[in-house]
């Protein structure tokens, strides 16, 4: 059977900047596989920082934003998802936000703050019917890896 190909997944980054502690991990692994395409991005709060990571990164100035609110008003319809990795206390309110308005969420670990960021962001999930993923990157690494591998022969 012929496999099939899709076009990557347009997505946007908001955090993520050169000077975050996983930026860049985050962008390279989008890109190991191909199913993935960065278009647009608000990286930093600091304009040098934004625009450099932006061009790192290959996106378009007039696709990178300096605040992920501009950015949420200008890329609907144009993104099939954001990622969220800013500092864990914002993500509430940016996740809440994204799934408001139809974007497909997926939001680096650890999702929020209380209890009470959890439930309204998963208030906001079922009121917008929308898709949020919350990503652990520690699958990838090689010692759980083989952690698993032993668990599995014993």
């Amino acid at each position: 059977m012929a496999e099939m190909h899709h076009p990557p997944l347009r997505i946007g980054f908001i955090g993520g900047g050169l000077n975050s502690a996983v930026g860049y991990t985050h962008y390279t692994s989008s890109h190991l596989d191909g199913l993935f395409r960065l278009e647009a991005g608000c990286f930093s709060r600091d304009a040098a920082i934004n625009h450099a990571t932006a061009e790192l990164y290959a996106v378009h100035p007039s696709r990178t934003y300096a605040t992920w609110r501009k950015m949420v008003e200008a890329e609907g319809g144009r993104l099939d998802a954001v990622v969220v990795l800013t500092p864990t206390p914002s993500h509430a309110e940016i996740v809440s936000a994204l799934l408001e308005v139809g974007f497909l969420v997926i939001c680096e670990k650890a999702l929020a703050t209380s209890v009470a960021e959890c439930t309204a962001i998963e208030g906001s999930l079922a009121e917008h019917q929308g898709f949020l993923a919350v990503t652990y990157n520690y699958s990838g690494y090689p010692m759980f890896r083989e952690l698993v591998a032993r668990c599995r022969a014993w």
